[in-house]
Order: structure tokens, then sequence, then C-alpha cells
């Protein structure tokens, strides 16, 4: 099971942020104790792309860290969305640089299949 989930509680505390998804994961669990999980760190978003970036930076840092305790995968491609820290970017809409384009989603559906292919069976 695939979670992209964080970005909407950015106006919440950080520590809030992560609980919940932590939250999320362990009802994933409890629902379906054989599933995968895979959570995908928060994506930059806002203006050239740094909009609450500490905060994102604070949150996928305790999902790593927390990743094998909680056991989920968690792949961090923070980065790779960063368009240089410059918009317009092409691999998001220009709404609040918040919602992925196809070029957005190829980049991620090409990131997964990278990072799955590496790790097929953790938890």
């Amino acid at each position: 099971m695939l979670l992209l989930i964080g970005t909407n509680d950015i106006g919440y505390p950080t520590c809030d942020i992560a609980w919940g998804i932590l939250t999320a994961v362990k009802t994933v669990h409890a629902t379906f104790p054989k599933a995968h999980v895979m959570v995908v760190s928060i994506l930059p978003r806002g203006t050239n792309l740094m909009g609450a970036d500490d905060k994102i930076r604070a949150v996928n840092a305790t999902l790593q860290q927390a990743s094998a305790s909680a056991r989920f995968a968690f792949l961090d491609v923070h980065d790779a969305f960063e368009c240089g820290h410059k918009t317009p970017c092409p691999l998001f809409q220009p709404d609040l640089n918040l919602h992925l384009t196809s070029a957005g989603y190829d980049l991620l559906t090409g990131l997964l299949r990278k990072s799955m292919a590496a790790e097929p069976h953790r938890n």
C-alpha cells in the first residue's frame, strides 16, 4: 500500500503531522496485517517550492527515523521534486505548486518502481 500523505496538514505542528501519518500506517497494519506499506516523503510546495520547507524536512526526517520500528518503507523523493527552487515547475500544476502534473506523476512512478525493484519485500 502506498501512502502519499501529509501535505494538506502542513499548517499543524510538525509532531502532529508525523503522528497523523504514523497513525495512518498503524491503521493500515491493523486492517491489513500483511500489507507492505510505503510512505512517500512530503513533497516540496509553494513559491519556489520552498513553502514550509523546514517543517516538511523535519516531518520527513521523523518518518525516515520511524520507518523500521513502525514497519513501513520510507521513500524520500523530496529533492527530486525541487525544480531548482524555481517556479513554475513542470512537475507541479500552477495552483499552489502542490498538485502534480502528468510529468510529476511520471517521475514519482519511476522513483517508486526503482525503489520497489531494489527492496520488494521490506516489512
